[in-house]
């Protein structure tokens, strides 16, 4: 009578079980392939490439710049006196050091627009997937790179760039 009873329960406990986790609606994309591959984030990613050049630019005129201060001194470096040459090393490393800190500032410059640029981009898409999650009654979306295995049907990636590329300009 026991064991009725038992298995009784455990049959009723698991196929309930079952049948909740039927009534979810699970899907998962990829933010980063949205990222990348929607018109949007082209663009970003061409205004970015765009500033990094324009910055590369700018950092080698400024290296001639400290390279032909270097071959002054070496130039007049045994005509000069020994105070005017301290002078001019002093100077070099100055700009040197300038240069260094300018590169760096350029550099997180372009990765606070990276940052920047790529949180407004997703804080635009959010709202497209809850308005999708809304249309198609779905429960659950995960992100793809949390997603060990599932079937592809389960992938909105494709549809939600589709969207996005219609809806951000």
């Amino acid at each position: 009578m026991k064991i009725k009873n038992i298995t009784f329960l455990f049959l009723l406990f698991f196929f309930s079980i079952n049948q909740a986790n039927s009534l979810e609606k699970i899907v998962f994309f990829d933010i980063d392939y949205i990222v990348s591959k929607s018109n949007a984030g082209i663009k970003i990613s061409e205004k970015l490439k765009k500033q990094n050049k324009k910055n590369i630019e700018f950092l080698k005129k400024e290296q001639k710049k400290l390279q032909k201060e270097i071959e002054e001194i070496k130039k007049v470096q045994n005509i000069v006196t020994k105070d005017e040459l301290e002078k001019k090393v002093a100077t070099h490393n100055n700009n040197l050091k300038k240069f260094n800190k300018k590169k760096k500032e350029l550099s997180d410059e372009l990765t606070a627009l990276r940052k920047k640029e790529i949180l407004q981009l997703v804080n635009k898409i959010n709202p497209i997937l809850e308005d999708y999650m809304k249309t198609n009654s779905i429960d659950f979306v995960l992100s793809k790179q949390g997603v060990y295995l599932s079937r592809s049907s389960f992938d909105i990636t494709q549809e939600i760039l589709d969207i996005v590329n219609k809806k951000i300009k």
